[in-house]
């Protein structure tokens, strides 16, 4: 049963080889504690106070913090999930168990003056091939703010012709395109010169960044190389990968994420188009307000800026549930052409409420029309106001519960504060930068 699950995770979620572990790990911990195995583990025989003990048990045998023992519990909630959807249980045990409070940190970063120079040293020139090598590990790093495994994972396929952007593939195996900074496509024709030179690549080897051996880099040489950087150049405290990623969150907020077409003549504090900074502020709240963990989008993907809101909402709806404790599972209807037949917006709505849907987002000619429609009429079939709408100069819509005063305030107050100046850094700070 635990195998079906994981290869459920692995064929329709699309779930990465190391969250699979992961997985497997936490739900193995958890039916071992039990006192049993995979091959007799009776899911009906667990009761919601079993979750609870084990919460109790992770809480006081193991030295392990509320987020790391949420993470574990996320794991056991998305299973039972799966196992009552699938009609392998009756009901979901664990969608009444709380998560453990855990406290807010502060992202680490380095600060701009220091950052700066950091990447004046790492853009001048060499002949030594792993210098060049581990001055571009830092540079796509912090000006592109990709993870770690997505660094290992850079083919050099991946850019475009020029070496103008750059193509990647993240959590899910979803990709996302990044533009790529002069001073760093500068670094990495360098480098790609010093390799041809030198006869490094191993004949059939695609990665970019290479051993001496001309081999992939492995990830512990990577972590092992940004940490020797920053420490050389006097950055205080935790030196790692995802550092420079939070330091590249927390610039680009800082200087106000605009327009590609602002950064190319700024820095790297304004690497987001507009449409991304929608989505990410769109999923962060409806990552916060699912119940059922289901949240849905509406867009039209030939339209560039809808592409950019919806990677923006995935990734955050996505990661805000993961740090408070609860699987979210982005539902998507993607269209094409014109979506001003109401009919067609009734369809979508319906079918992703019937998935179970509670919060909803798209375009706003999307969620207007047939959309706004569906959900008005299933809240009135069920005698209930359950979502209400909040729009941004037509720019686009997001359905929210209604009655949460609290988080509508919030809402609205970030929005206002996207719409006067084009960054929401309060809430952006809680979650898009945070580990």
């Amino acid at each position: 049963m635990l195998t079906r699950f994981l290869q459920y995770l692995a064929a329709e979620r699309r779930y990465s080889p190391l969250t699979i572990r992961n997985y497997r790990r936490d739900i193995g911990r958890f039916i071992e504690w039990l006192g049993t195995d995979e091959a007799s583990f009776d899911p009906a025989a667990v009761r919601t106070e079993d979750i609870r003990e084990w919460i109790v048990h992770r809480s006081e045998s193991t030295s392990l913090g509320a987020a790391s023992i949420n993470r574990e519990v996320s794991s056991l909630r998305s299973f039972f999930r799966w196992l009552h959807r699938t009609g392998r249980c009756e009901r979901d045990i664990c969608r009444s168990v709380p998560s453990l409070r855990t406290p807010k940190r502060l992202p680490v970063f380095v600060p701009e003056s220091r950052m700066s120079d950091i990447v004046g040293d790492c853009t001048a020139e060499s002949d030594d091939f792993v210098a060049e090598r581990n001055a571009l590990i830092v540079l796509l790093l912090y000006a592109c703010g990709l993870r770690l495994a997505e660094l290992v994972g850079i083919d050099r396929d991946d850019f475009n012709h020029d070496f103008t952007t750059l193509r990647i593939r993240g959590k899910g195996d979803k990709e996302r395109l990044v533009p790529v900074l002069e001073f760093v496509r500068e670094k990495i024709l360098r480098y790609l010169d010093l390799i041809g030179r030198q006869n490094i690549c191993k004949s059939g080897e695609k990665a970019l960044i290479l051993t001496q051996q001309g081999e992939r880099i492995s990830r512990s040489t990577v972590y092992r190389t940004v940490r020797e950087q920053l420490q050389r150049s006097g950055v205080q405290g935790k030196k790692s990968p995802h550092v420079l990623r939070h330091t590249f969150a927390t610039h680009l907020l800082n200087g106000g994420a605009d327009t590609p077409a602002k950064a190319a003549n700024s820095n790297v504090t304004s690497l987001l188009p507009d449409s991304q900074q929608v989505g990410w502020i769109a999923g962060i709240l409806a990552g916060l307000m699912t119940e059922t963990g289901k949240v849905a989008f509406i867009g039209g993907m030939e339209i560039d800026t809808t592409k950019g809101k919806y990677a923006g909402f995935v990734e955050s709806a996505e990661y805000v549930g993961q740090q408070e404790g609860k699987t979210v599972e982005a539902l998507d209807v993607v269209y094409s052409g014109d979506f001003s037949a109401s009919d067609k917006g009734i369809e979508f709505a319906k079918a992703m409420m019937d998935q179970g849907a509670d919060v909803f987002f798209g375009d706003a000619s999307a969620v207007d029309s047939g959309a706004r429609q569906a959900i008005d009429e299933a809240n009135a079939a069920a005698g209930l106001t359950i979502l209400e709408g909040t729009w941004v100069e037509e720019d686009y819509a997001i359905a929210l519960q209604k009655g949460n005063t609290e988080l509508m305030a919030a809402v609205n107050g970030a929005l206002n504060e996207l719409k006067a100046d084009g960054t929401f850094q309060g809430i952006v700070d809680k979650y898009i930068t945070a580990d």
